[in-house]
């Protein structure tokens, strides 16, 4: 859904650089809209805050799960190819954000980025089918 509120808004403009958002780790600007609850999904500033911080907490979870899930469990040869391709396509999707937004949003990184997203779930959505078929 954040991915869709940064292209919708062009948020991708609003700040290009990684990790911190013009010299801000937390940018002053998150709150500048009223009513309040209008930053979280008109606010392009605050869309692409919560559009990376839901991009690092997805790729710490995914690794995570993939270490504890190798070590607590004797994974299926399914098993191991879901987590694997859910990790590759996690850290592909992480790469390709960066880089579509420290190059200033050029159409063809930005059509990777989608298509990445589209990877990504196509992913997470195998890895949880066949870990609840197994």
């Amino acid at each position: 859904m954040y991915g869709a509120f940064m292209a919708g808004l062009k948020a991708g403009y609003a700040f290009n650089t990684f990790p911190s958002m013009g010299g801000f780790f937390i940018p002053p600007s998150l709150f500048i809209l009223k009513p309040l609850i209008s930053n979280f999904y008109d606010n392009p500033i605050m869309v692409q805050f919560i559009h990376r911080g839901l991009a690092w907490s997805l790729l710490l979870i995914v690794i995570l799960f993939h270490r504890i899930s190798r070590k607590k469990y004797k994974l299926t040869l399914y098993q191991t190819i879901g987590i694997h391709m859910l990790r590759i396509s996690t850290l592909i999707q992480f790469v390709l954000g960066i880089l579509t937004l420290i190059h200033v949003v050029p159409f063809s990184l930005a059509l990777l980025h989608q298509i990445g997203g589209v990877l990504m779930l196509s992913s997470a959505v195998y890895t949880v089918y066949i870990f609840q078929s197994n």
